[in-house]
């Protein structure tokens, strides 16, 4: 995260997510949602942690005392803006409405998203601002 003020003292915030793909604690190999759920366990935080909400959870706690910044979120969100989402705690559809972002590719473009991994065929990576 960067923070950056002006004569003004209108602070801008920049924060770059990482949010891991979807995954479970049943699954072979050692995925970042693994990893992140075992180290869950061992802080006995709970067999229905899920690191994908909890990314988002922790965003809008370090958020909170921050609504009068001007906020840019970058990062790769490892799934398409609100794809079956409903909007509730831990969401991304949650996470906009609570501090007024908007998808700022979205707004700037009509149409379908082009695809930001190569092997996929959607937007995973997203810029979320402040309104």
């Amino acid at each position: 995260m960067t923070f950056f003020s002006s004569k003004k003292k209108k602070v801008l915030t920049i924060v770059s997510v990482y949010r891991p793909c979807a995954g479970n604690a049943d699954a072979s190999g050692g995925t970042i949602w693994k990893q992140q759920w075992a180290r869950a366990q061992k802080r006995e935080m709970g067999q229905d942690y899920d690191p994908r909400i909890a990314v988002i959870r922790d965003l809008g706690k370090f958020l909170e005392d921050k609504r009068e910044h001007d906020i840019i979120i970058g990062g790769d969100f490892n799934g398409a803006p609100m794809e079956g989402e409903v909007d509730k705690e831990g969401t991304v559809a949650w996470l906009m409405g609570e501090f007024g972002l908007l998808d700022a590719h979205a707004e700037l473009n009509e149409g379908p998203s082009p695809r930001t991994y190569r092997h996929g065929s959607r937007r995973i990576d997203q810029i979320y601002v402040s309104d």
